[in-house]
């Protein structure tokens, strides 16, 4: 998905965000988004924003003498998902279809996102999700293909949706998958990176991948040889986020995405509501 104008004054908004994080000095903030505006002004915008946004945001790292911006507001983010853990693992125990209630609970833990919605109301965002519904010819295309399939590549959003990303893989390794999950080596925003699944044990139920890329979400040309081996031996693929949709969306029907609508481009795009929670198919 190519990056629209709207796109631009989004990303700058983005960037102020970082800096705020981590300064009051409003004349440092200012520096970072005139270098932001001018490597904007430069580059090509006929890309995805998941390929722009890291580019801006490594400069204001620098600018700011920062490579973790979101540390703090990330680790807020595993403990208000690891407070939420035993009553979603409750309800996924009590369900009729306990691999679409974790998918549920997943998707509308997507709404974590330090950078676009800032602090959100978690607990509230997962039981409306885990309540409401997932797209249901999404849903039984995925169960259909899960039938037949062997392997699974699940490719990772954000560090705090993790312990309910692995609550989705239990369910799937319970079906005898075999499950990979992608993730990435070093700190981007608040992405999930390998620290952060080890530290939940993830390693225990699936092998985990580097996703490579200096990019949001995971750009084929710009990933691993690891990750693009796994993604095409993959039978199904079931990424989280709007940057996977943006990067892997024109895939292929294997392809699955669990997401948070976080922008009226993306709303355009795919027909819903900000902070829609929805289960796509690519190329549905």
């Amino acid at each position: 998905m190519k990056a629209s104008p709207e796109c631009v004054p989004c990303i700058v908004g983005q960037v102020l965000r970082v800096a705020r994080q981590v300064t009051g000095d409003e004349w440092l903030q200012r520096r970072i988004l005139r270098e932001a505006m001018r490597h904007l002004a430069k580059t090509d915008i006929d890309r995805t924003p998941a390929e722009i946004i890291p580019e801006v945001e490594r400069l204001a790292h620098r600018a700011l003498g920062t490579h973790d911006p979101f540390a703090q507001v990330r680790a807020a983010m595993r403990s208000a998902a690891r407070a939420l853990e035993p009553e979603v693992r409750a309800r996924v125990e009590a369900s009729d279809e306990p691999l679409r209630t974790a998918l549920r609970a997943a998707i509308g833990a997507n709404v974590l996102d330090a950078v676009v919605f800032g602090p959100v109301p978690l607990e509230r965002a997962v039981r409306e999700a885990i309540e409401g519904g997932l797209a249901e010819e999404a849903y039984e295309a995925l169960r259909t293909d899960l039938e037949g399939a062997s392997s699974v590549l699940y490719v990772c959003d954000s560090a705090g949706e993790l312990v309910f990303d692995r609550i989705v893989m239990e369910r799937l390794v319970e079906r005898g998958k075999a499950v990979s999950c992608a993730v990435r080596r070093e700190r981007m925003l608040n992405d999930a990176v390998r620290e952060d699944a080890e530290a939940l044990g993830i390693g225990e139920i699936a092998e985990l991948v580097d996703i490579g890329a200096e990019a949001m979400g995971a750009p084929l040309a710009l990933a691993s040889s690891e990750f693009r081996a796994r993604f095409q031996a993959a039978d199904v693929v079931l990424a989280k986020g709007s940057a996977n949709f943006e990067t892997l969306g024109q895939e292929g029907g294997r392809c699955y995405f669990g997401l948070r609508v976080k922008c009226a481009v993306m709303g355009r795009v795919l027909g819903a509501g900000v902070g829609d929670a929805l289960l796509l198919r690519a190329g549905d």
